[in-house]
């Protein structure tokens, strides 16, 4: 359980900086999949302590326009 925890908190925390870069005005990245280069990144980074993702962040080239959103009522079950 304590797994499950930690990446639930990592996702909100990944949530919450990004968010806050985008009240900013920048522009960010969630690459969640780090396992293309994990060892050139941990070099990269200095670090050996386990690397769950990264956000790039920076002024965003350009501003794609918002996906569609399912409705709540197909997304959503009350009980």
């Amino acid at each position: 359980m304590v797994e499950i925890s930690d990446s639930l908190s990592i996702g909100a925390a990944i949530e919450n900086m990004i968010l806050t870069a985008t009240g900013y005005g920048l522009g960010t990245l969630w690459i969640a999949n780090t396992c293309f280069a994990y060892n050139e990144l941990m070099d990269f980074i200095g670090t050996a302590s386990q690397l769950t993702g990264i956000v790039a962040v920076g002024f965003a080239y350009e501003a794609p326009a918002k996906r569609p959103r399912k409705p709540l009522e197909e997304i959503v079950e009350y009980r």
